[in-house]
Protein backbone atom coordinates (compact mmCIF):
# COMPACT_ATOMS: atom_id res chain seq x y z
CA UNK A 1 0.00 0.00 0.00
CA UNK A 2 2.74 2.67 0.55
CA UNK A 3 4.66 1.57 -2.23
CA UNK A 4 1.34 2.37 -3.99
CA UNK A 5 0.37 5.49 -3.13
CA UNK A 6 4.13 7.48 -2.62
CA UNK A 7 6.31 6.04 -5.29
CA UNK A 8 3.78 3.99 -8.74
CA UNK A 9 0.45 6.35 -8.35
CA UNK A 10 2.36 9.38 -8.40
CA UNK A 11 4.02 8.33 -11.64
CA UNK A 12 1.47 7.20 -13.67
CA UNK A 13 1.93 3.50 -12.71
CA UNK A 14 -0.54 1.36 -11.44
CA UNK A 15 -3.17 3.54 -11.36
CA UNK A 16 -5.93 0.80 -11.85
CA UNK A 17 -4.41 -0.97 -8.84
CA UNK A 18 -5.92 -1.06 -5.17
CA UNK A 19 -4.62 -2.46 -2.13
CA UNK A 20 -6.12 -4.31 1.04
CA UNK A 21 -4.28 -5.08 4.17
CA UNK A 22 -5.91 -8.23 6.33
CA UNK A 23 -4.92 -8.30 9.98
CA UNK A 24 -4.47 -12.08 11.45
CA UNK A 25 -2.99 -10.94 14.58
CA UNK A 26 -2.28 -7.07 15.31
CA UNK A 27 0.36 -8.10 17.85
CA UNK A 28 2.71 -8.68 15.36
CA UNK A 29 3.11 -4.97 13.34
CA UNK A 30 6.81 -5.34 11.98
CA UNK A 31 8.76 -2.80 14.14
CA UNK A 32 12.34 -1.20 13.09
CA UNK A 33 14.47 1.78 14.05
CA UNK A 34 14.33 5.06 12.32
CA UNK A 35 17.41 4.90 11.02
CA UNK A 36 16.74 2.39 8.36
CA UNK A 37 13.80 4.20 6.61
CA UNK A 38 16.78 5.28 3.92
CA UNK A 39 16.74 1.70 3.00
CA UNK A 40 13.23 1.64 1.65
CA UNK A 41 13.73 4.01 -1.34
CA UNK A 42 10.49 6.12 -0.43
CA UNK A 43 10.84 9.97 -0.75
CA UNK A 44 11.86 11.46 2.46
CA UNK A 45 8.03 13.56 3.33
CA UNK A 46 7.01 9.46 3.54
CA UNK A 47 8.81 9.20 6.87
CA UNK A 48 5.66 10.19 9.12
CA UNK A 49 4.00 7.39 7.21
CA UNK A 50 6.04 4.68 8.88
CA UNK A 51 6.89 6.60 12.37
CA UNK A 52 5.26 5.67 15.10
CA UNK A 53 5.95 7.18 18.90
CA UNK A 54 5.40 4.26 21.59
CA UNK A 55 4.16 5.91 24.69
CA UNK A 56 7.21 5.21 27.78
CA UNK A 57 5.34 2.24 29.31
CA UNK A 58 5.56 0.33 25.88
CA UNK A 59 9.41 1.54 25.27
CA UNK A 60 11.63 -1.12 25.00
CA UNK A 61 14.86 0.82 24.64
CA UNK A 62 15.81 -0.75 21.72
CA UNK A 63 15.98 2.94 20.22
CA UNK A 64 17.65 6.42 21.19
CA UNK A 65 14.93 8.30 19.79
CA UNK A 66 12.56 9.07 22.63
CA UNK A 67 10.26 5.80 21.55
CA UNK A 68 10.12 6.72 18.10
CA UNK A 69 10.33 3.49 15.46
CA UNK A 70 8.99 2.67 12.00
CA UNK A 71 6.03 0.43 12.39
CA UNK A 72 5.24 -1.25 8.79
CA UNK A 73 1.70 -2.30 9.78
CA UNK A 74 0.90 1.06 10.83
CA UNK A 75 1.73 2.19 7.34
CA UNK A 76 -0.09 -0.13 5.83
CA UNK A 77 -3.59 -0.01 7.39
CA UNK A 78 -2.83 4.03 6.74
CA UNK A 79 -2.12 3.91 3.05
CA UNK A 80 -4.47 0.72 2.14
CA UNK A 81 -7.85 1.17 -0.01
CA UNK A 82 -9.44 -1.43 2.78
CA UNK A 83 -8.46 -3.12 5.52
CA UNK A 84 -9.94 -6.17 6.81
CA UNK A 85 -9.48 -8.56 10.13
CA UNK A 86 -10.29 -12.07 10.10
CA UNK A 87 -13.45 -12.41 12.15
CA UNK A 88 -16.19 -9.41 12.90
CA UNK A 89 -15.47 -9.34 16.12
CA UNK A 90 -11.73 -8.93 15.94
CA UNK A 91 -12.30 -6.47 13.39
CA UNK A 92 -14.10 -4.28 16.54
CA UNK A 93 -11.32 -5.50 18.94
CA UNK A 94 -8.54 -4.05 17.12
CA UNK A 95 -10.30 -0.73 17.23
CA UNK A 96 -10.32 -0.86 21.23
CA UNK A 97 -7.36 -0.04 23.56
CA UNK A 98 -7.48 -3.37 25.08
CA UNK A 99 -7.09 -5.32 21.41
CA UNK A 100 -5.32 -2.60 19.61
CA UNK A 101 -1.92 -2.54 20.79
CA UNK A 102 -1.36 0.56 20.40
CA UNK A 103 -3.12 1.06 16.82
CA UNK A 104 -6.10 1.49 17.97
CA UNK A 105 -6.55 4.46 17.23
CA UNK A 106 -4.86 4.17 13.37
CA UNK A 107 -7.27 1.07 12.89
CA UNK A 108 -10.23 3.31 14.71
CA UNK A 109 -10.02 5.93 12.33
CA UNK A 110 -10.08 3.45 9.22
CA UNK A 111 -12.93 2.21 10.56
CA UNK A 112 -15.66 2.81 7.32
CA UNK A 113 -13.08 1.05 5.37
CA UNK A 114 -12.80 -1.86 7.99
CA UNK A 115 -14.56 -5.07 7.51
CA UNK A 116 -14.45 -8.74 9.63
CA UNK A 117 -14.39 -11.98 7.28
CA UNK A 118 -14.18 -15.27 9.46
CA UNK A 119 -11.96 -17.24 8.09
CA UNK A 120 -12.69 -20.84 6.50
CA UNK A 121 -10.99 -24.53 6.70
CA UNK A 122 -10.06 -26.76 4.54
CA UNK A 123 -13.04 -28.91 4.81
CA UNK A 124 -11.61 -31.74 2.58
CA UNK A 125 -8.96 -32.06 4.85
CA UNK A 126 -10.65 -31.77 7.83
CA UNK A 127 -13.92 -33.89 7.28
CA UNK A 128 -15.02 -37.06 9.63
CA UNK A 129 -16.47 -39.19 6.99
CA UNK A 130 -12.76 -39.07 4.69
CA UNK A 131 -10.12 -38.08 7.65
CA UNK A 132 -7.56 -40.34 6.69
CA UNK A 133 -6.15 -40.22 10.22
CA UNK A 134 -9.18 -41.97 11.64
CA UNK A 135 -9.20 -45.59 12.07
CA UNK A 136 -13.61 -45.08 12.27
CA UNK A 137 -15.11 -42.12 9.83
CA UNK A 138 -18.10 -40.94 11.14
CA UNK A 139 -20.82 -38.06 9.76
CA UNK A 140 -23.52 -36.17 11.33
CA UNK A 141 -26.66 -38.99 10.58
CA UNK A 142 -24.00 -41.71 11.73
CA UNK A 143 -22.10 -41.22 14.60
CA UNK A 144 -21.33 -44.34 15.91
CA UNK A 145 -17.53 -43.72 14.34
CA UNK A 146 -17.25 -41.27 16.88
CA UNK A 147 -17.90 -43.23 19.82
CA UNK A 148 -15.57 -45.85 18.31
CA UNK A 149 -12.42 -42.91 18.40
CA UNK A 150 -12.96 -42.39 21.57
CA UNK A 151 -12.61 -45.65 22.76
CA UNK A 152 -9.49 -45.62 20.43
CA UNK A 153 -7.88 -42.64 22.06
CA UNK A 154 -8.52 -43.71 25.34
CA UNK A 155 -6.98 -47.36 24.93
CA UNK A 156 -4.28 -45.49 23.00
CA UNK A 157 -2.91 -43.32 26.05
CA UNK A 158 -3.77 -45.85 28.63
CA UNK A 159 -6.64 -44.28 29.91
CA UNK A 160 -10.42 -46.02 31.30
CA UNK A 161 -12.45 -47.39 28.25
CA UNK A 162 -15.54 -46.09 28.71
CA UNK A 163 -17.53 -43.89 26.39
CA UNK A 164 -19.63 -42.84 28.70
CA UNK A 165 -16.79 -40.81 30.57
CA UNK A 166 -16.67 -37.36 28.89
CA UNK A 167 -13.39 -36.46 27.04
CA UNK A 168 -12.36 -32.80 27.34
CA UNK A 169 -8.94 -31.73 25.11
CA UNK A 170 -6.95 -28.69 24.58
CA UNK A 171 -4.67 -28.40 21.16
CA UNK A 172 -3.10 -25.43 20.80
CA UNK A 173 0.41 -23.22 21.79
CA UNK A 174 1.41 -23.30 24.96
CA UNK A 175 1.44 -19.56 25.91
CA UNK A 176 -0.64 -17.23 27.94
CA UNK A 177 -2.74 -16.40 24.97
CA UNK A 178 -3.93 -19.38 24.51
CA UNK A 179 -5.15 -19.41 28.18
CA UNK A 180 -3.17 -22.55 28.94
CA UNK A 181 -2.93 -21.42 32.19
CA UNK A 182 -6.12 -21.11 33.04
CA UNK A 183 -6.86 -25.03 32.18
CA UNK A 184 -3.72 -25.86 34.09
CA UNK A 185 -6.03 -24.38 37.11
CA UNK A 186 -8.88 -25.91 36.65
CA UNK A 187 -7.54 -29.28 36.32
CA UNK A 188 -8.40 -30.57 39.83
CA UNK A 189 -11.69 -29.30 39.43
CA UNK A 190 -11.96 -31.19 36.27
CA UNK A 191 -10.66 -34.22 37.76
CA UNK A 192 -13.33 -33.96 40.81
CA UNK A 193 -16.13 -34.17 37.91
CA UNK A 194 -14.96 -37.33 36.78
CA UNK A 195 -14.04 -36.25 32.89
CA UNK A 196 -10.69 -37.04 31.37
CA UNK A 197 -8.40 -34.71 30.00
CA UNK A 198 -5.64 -34.94 27.15
CA UNK A 199 -3.80 -31.94 26.32
CA UNK A 200 -1.87 -31.37 23.24
CA UNK A 201 0.95 -28.62 22.69
CA UNK A 202 3.94 -27.09 23.22
CA UNK A 203 5.41 -23.48 23.62
CA UNK A 204 6.93 -21.88 26.71
CA UNK A 205 8.45 -24.24 29.47
CA UNK A 206 6.60 -23.35 31.77
CA UNK A 207 3.21 -24.30 30.21
CA UNK A 208 5.22 -27.58 29.13
CA UNK A 209 5.74 -28.62 32.66
CA UNK A 210 2.12 -28.01 33.76
CA UNK A 211 1.46 -30.48 30.84
CA UNK A 212 3.93 -32.82 32.37
CA UNK A 213 2.53 -31.69 36.03
CA UNK A 214 -0.95 -32.40 35.42
CA UNK A 215 -0.39 -36.03 33.84
CA UNK A 216 1.54 -37.10 36.65
CA UNK A 217 -0.74 -35.51 39.53
CA UNK A 218 -3.57 -36.95 37.94
CA UNK A 219 -2.58 -39.86 36.04
CA UNK A 220 -5.81 -41.79 35.91
CA UNK A 221 -7.55 -39.24 34.14
CA UNK A 222 -5.20 -36.80 32.75
CA UNK A 223 -2.92 -36.87 29.71
CA UNK A 224 -0.12 -34.04 28.52
CA UNK A 225 1.27 -34.68 25.43
CA UNK A 226 4.13 -32.13 24.60
CA UNK A 227 4.86 -31.45 21.54
CA UNK A 228 2.28 -31.57 18.43
CA UNK A 229 1.58 -34.28 16.30
CA UNK A 230 -0.68 -34.19 13.36
CA UNK A 231 -2.23 -37.50 13.14
CA UNK A 232 -2.98 -37.51 16.34
CA UNK A 233 -4.70 -34.03 16.37
CA UNK A 234 -7.28 -34.88 14.05
CA UNK A 235 -7.96 -38.36 15.97
CA UNK A 236 -8.15 -36.38 19.48
CA UNK A 237 -10.34 -33.90 17.83
CA UNK A 238 -12.67 -36.33 16.86
CA UNK A 239 -12.22 -38.57 20.02
CA UNK A 240 -13.07 -35.97 22.36
CA UNK A 241 -16.59 -34.65 23.44
CA UNK A 242 -15.48 -30.97 24.53
CA UNK A 243 -12.41 -28.84 23.55
CA UNK A 244 -11.51 -26.18 25.69
CA UNK A 245 -10.01 -22.86 23.62
CA UNK A 246 -9.33 -20.00 26.65
CA UNK A 247 -8.03 -17.52 24.93
CA UNK A 248 -7.35 -14.41 26.09
CA UNK A 249 -7.69 -13.26 22.41
CA UNK A 250 -8.11 -15.01 19.49
CA UNK A 251 -8.26 -13.05 15.90
CA UNK A 252 -10.37 -16.45 14.01
CA UNK A 253 -9.35 -19.32 15.60
CA UNK A 254 -9.68 -22.63 13.74
CA UNK A 255 -9.52 -25.28 16.34
CA UNK A 256 -12.89 -24.45 17.40
CA UNK A 257 -14.35 -24.75 13.64
CA UNK A 258 -12.44 -27.91 13.29
CA UNK A 259 -14.29 -29.32 16.07
CA UNK A 260 -17.39 -28.28 15.49
CA UNK A 261 -16.89 -29.81 12.21
CA UNK A 262 -15.95 -33.60 14.10
CA UNK A 263 -19.34 -33.17 16.40
CA UNK A 264 -17.08 -32.03 19.22
CA UNK A 265 -18.45 -28.95 21.51
CA UNK A 266 -16.35 -26.04 21.96
CA UNK A 267 -16.22 -24.28 24.68
CA UNK A 268 -14.23 -20.57 24.33
CA UNK A 269 -13.35 -16.99 25.63
CA UNK A 270 -15.91 -15.06 24.29
CA UNK A 271 -13.52 -12.80 21.85
CA UNK A 272 -12.66 -12.33 18.67
CA UNK A 273 -13.55 -15.43 15.94
CA UNK A 274 -14.27 -17.66 18.92
CA UNK A 275 -17.71 -14.98 19.67
CA UNK A 276 -18.60 -14.95 16.31
CA UNK A 277 -18.53 -18.76 15.93
CA UNK A 278 -19.40 -20.13 19.55
CA UNK A 279 -22.57 -19.71 20.25
CA UNK A 280 -23.74 -20.28 24.02
CA UNK A 281 -26.26 -22.91 24.32
CA UNK A 282 -30.13 -22.06 25.00
CA UNK A 283 -31.72 -25.29 26.54
CA UNK A 284 -34.62 -23.10 26.24
CA UNK A 285 -34.79 -22.88 22.66
CA UNK A 286 -32.33 -25.64 21.51
CA UNK A 287 -30.20 -23.75 19.72
CA UNK A 288 -25.96 -22.83 19.74
CA UNK A 289 -22.99 -24.38 18.97
CA UNK A 290 -21.40 -24.45 22.40
CA UNK A 291 -20.33 -22.37 25.43
CA UNK A 292 -18.74 -19.31 25.32
CA UNK A 293 -17.22 -17.76 28.83
CA UNK A 294 -16.16 -14.20 29.88
CA UNK A 295 -14.32 -13.16 31.69
CA UNK A 296 -11.16 -14.43 31.30
CA UNK A 297 -11.05 -16.38 34.67
CA UNK A 298 -10.32 -19.90 35.67
CA UNK A 299 -13.30 -19.07 37.90
CA UNK A 300 -15.61 -18.47 34.29
CA UNK A 301 -13.94 -21.66 32.27
CA UNK A 302 -14.91 -24.05 35.24
CA UNK A 303 -18.61 -22.64 35.09
CA UNK A 304 -19.23 -23.33 31.10
CA UNK A 305 -17.66 -26.72 31.57
CA UNK A 306 -19.91 -27.61 34.47
CA UNK A 307 -22.73 -26.11 32.34
CA UNK A 308 -21.44 -28.55 29.45
CA UNK A 309 -21.02 -31.87 31.66
CA UNK A 310 -24.33 -31.57 32.70
CA UNK A 311 -25.89 -31.07 29.22
CA UNK A 312 -23.79 -34.00 28.55
CA UNK A 313 -24.81 -36.10 31.08
CA UNK A 314 -28.36 -35.27 31.77
CA UNK A 315 -29.55 -33.91 28.41
CA UNK A 316 -28.46 -36.58 25.77
CA UNK A 317 -30.86 -35.54 23.43
CA UNK A 318 -29.57 -31.98 23.60
CA UNK A 319 -26.06 -32.38 23.66
CA UNK A 320 -26.68 -34.52 20.07
CA UNK A 321 -28.17 -32.09 18.85
CA UNK A 322 -25.30 -29.70 20.01
CA UNK A 323 -23.02 -32.25 18.02
CA UNK A 324 -25.38 -32.19 14.96
CA UNK A 325 -25.57 -28.37 14.47
CA UNK A 326 -21.72 -28.14 15.01
CA UNK A 327 -21.03 -30.53 12.22
CA UNK A 328 -23.35 -29.12 9.53
CA UNK A 329 -22.52 -25.33 10.06
CA UNK A 330 -20.87 -24.17 7.04
CA UNK A 331 -16.93 -23.37 7.94
CA UNK A 332 -16.03 -23.76 4.19
CA UNK A 333 -14.01 -20.72 2.43
CA UNK A 334 -17.06 -19.98 0.11
CA UNK A 335 -18.65 -17.44 2.04
CA UNK A 336 -15.31 -15.93 3.06
CA UNK A 337 -14.57 -15.65 -0.44
CA UNK A 338 -17.42 -13.67 -1.42
CA UNK A 339 -16.88 -11.47 0.93
CA UNK A 340 -13.56 -10.57 -0.01
CA UNK A 341 -14.79 -10.44 -3.56
CA UNK A 342 -16.78 -7.61 -2.14
CA UNK A 343 -14.49 -5.93 -0.61
CA UNK A 344 -12.26 -5.76 -3.41
CA UNK A 345 -15.24 -4.29 -5.48
CA UNK A 346 -15.75 -1.35 -2.56
CA UNK A 347 -11.79 -0.75 -2.77
CA UNK A 348 -12.50 0.89 -6.23
CA UNK A 349 -15.29 2.83 -5.14
CA UNK A 350 -13.31 5.78 -3.24
CA UNK A 351 -10.13 7.98 -4.49
CA UNK A 352 -6.85 6.17 -4.41
CA UNK A 353 -4.14 7.31 -1.99
CA UNK A 354 -1.50 8.73 -3.19
CA UNK A 355 0.93 11.17 -2.72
Amino acid sequence: PVYLAAKYRPAGVYLSARSVVVIHNLFHQGVFGPATFGGLGLPDHWFGALDYQYPPEQRQGSYEEEGHALNYLKAGISCADRVAAVSPGYAYEITTPEGGFGLDGIVGHRWYHLNGILNGIDEDDWSPENDVHLEHNYSASDLSGKAEMKLAVQRELGLREDPNIPLLAFIGRLDPQKGADMLLEAVPWIVSEGAQLVMLGSGKQDLEDGLKWAEGAYRDNVRGWVGFNVPFSHRLTAAADILIMPSRFEPCGLNQMYAMRYGTVPIAHATGGLRDTVITFNPYENEGTGWAFSPATTDALIDSIGKALFTYREHPECWKSLMVRGMTRDCSWDSAASAYEEIFGWSKQDPPITG
